[in-house]
């Protein structure tokens, strides 16, 4: 049977050191690493947890700007419908106020639609984002083990 100083011998110190920072090891598993380790001259993980934690930090950068760039377009989109929406109402409401003979509606078929492209505008802002946020563009879990993102 394999034995994990076995297994740990064979792996190469990237691979090592990305087992020591990302996996929850069994105390034993763990003595054994930490020795390979430090035989092969990395008593010291803090360097490699530094350039782990600042790639975090660079893909939440990313993330949120993907964010604030889908937002823009929402933004716009949702600014869109709502001119339609008041393009139809005041429309609709000029029918009401100077009825034509031959549209039996009176402008309020206008309307409708008004307040229906208002409530289709706010119901898919908040839907879009909704969805970017946590759907879309989530934040990954922690690949260091035992931490969440919350301090990034």
């Amino acid at each position: 049977m394999e034995t994990f100083r076995d297994r740990y011998e064979r792996m190469s110190n990237d691979e090592l050191v990305e087992i020591a920072l990302t996996t929850e090891l069994m105390p034993e598993a763990k003595v054994i690493l930490m020795q390979i380790l430090a035989s092969r001259g990395i008593p010291d993980l803090a360097p490699f947890k530094a350039v782990v934690v600042e790639e975090m930090k660079r893909e939440e950068e990313v993330r949120e700007s993907k964010i604030e760039r889908r937002a823009k377009y929402i933004r716009l989109r949702t600014w869109l419908l709502l001119a339609m929406a008041a393009f139809f109402l005041a429309f609709g409401a000029y029918k009401m106020v100077w009825p034509d003979a031959t549209d039996p509606s009176g402008g309020s078929t206008m309307m409708v639609i008004g307040v229906g492209v208002m409530l289709f505008a706010f119901v898919t802002k908040r839907t879009a984002l909704f969805w970017q946020r946590h759907v879309l563009y989530r934040r990954a879990p922690s690949r260091l083990k035992g931490e969440g993102n919350e301090g990034i």
